[in-house]
């Protein structure tokens, strides 16, 4: 289990964690044949091999012991112990840097929460990612090796200081364009975009909260849709993981 620890930022105390190591598995990614209009050709050509790799999906259950160093996040999951239960995920997702032709457009990372197979749209009370961290990159930024959960176990970064610089191991360097997509939801989503400026290289670690309702076993698909550009045209990849990441509430 990843251990955090409590800190007081600005009066209020919150758990801090580190990044679990993720070892990462080169994707092969086959052509998506699917949202094509009527009658257009199915598209054909190889694998996109070498580009992309995915560690993670790992799950961490958000115990009592996980929270004793922070009595609010303590007390929110106690009132919440009668009706779910949390669990922190964990993903990395790293972007080759070669070949750099055909050029990668873009990398879109997509989880599907479901009760135990069943479509969480078909159940009443279904998992949803109650929070999702980074929710967007823009630019140069920077980057820790740690993350914070707040009182209601929302994701918080660090926001490093010169004299945390040490603890954190923060350095400074650009980060491809990216965006979280359907917090609270049971389709959450990373995409991350390249332009000609920042190519989207390097890796990205992803975490996210998701709240499993009391009576249920959640299962997390995990599914890398990836794109490239040769000249003017645009092909999309897609690789779904075999079997899926269970998350009980019995923990």
């Amino acid at each position: 289990m990843v251990g955090p620890t409590g800190e007081h930022h600005g009066g209020t105390q919150m758990i801090e964690f580190t990044f679990p190591e993720l070892p990462e598995e080169s994707l092969s990614l086959s052509l998506d044949r699917t949202g094509r209009s009527s009658g257009d050709p199915v598209p054909t050509g190889p694998p996109l091999e070498g580009r992309v790799s995915l560690g993670g999906p790992l799950a961490v259950p958000v115990t009592s012991a996980y929270t004793a160093d922070d009595k609010d996040l303590a007390a929110f999951v106690e009132q919440e112990a009668a009706r779910a239960v949390y669990h922190v995920v964990h993903l990395a997702v790293a972007m080759a840097p070669e070949p750099k032709a055909p050029r990668l457009d873009s990398v879109r990372v997509e989880l599907d929460l479901s009760a135990h197979g069943v479509p969480a749209a078909s159940v009443e009370d279904p998992p949803i990612a109650w929070s999702m961290a980074p929710s967007k990159i823009k630019d140069e930024v920077e980057i820790g090796t740690t993350l914070r959960l707040g009182p209601q176990l929302k994701i918080a970064p660090v926001q490093a200081t010169l004299g945390e610089i040490s603890r954190t191991r923060t350095v400074r360097r650009s980060r491809p364009l990216l965006e979280a997509v359907g917090e609270l939801s049971a389709r959450p989503r990373w995409v991350m975009r390249g332009t000609k400026d920042v190519p989207l290289t390097g890796s990205q670690r992803l975490v996210l909260v998701v709240r499993v309702p009391i009576g249920i076993v959640a299962e997390v698909a995990t599914t890398v849709h990836a794109s490239v550009v040769k000249g003017s045209i645009l092909r999309r990849y897609v690789r779904q993981l075999p079997g899926a990441l269970s998350l009980s509430t019995v923990v």
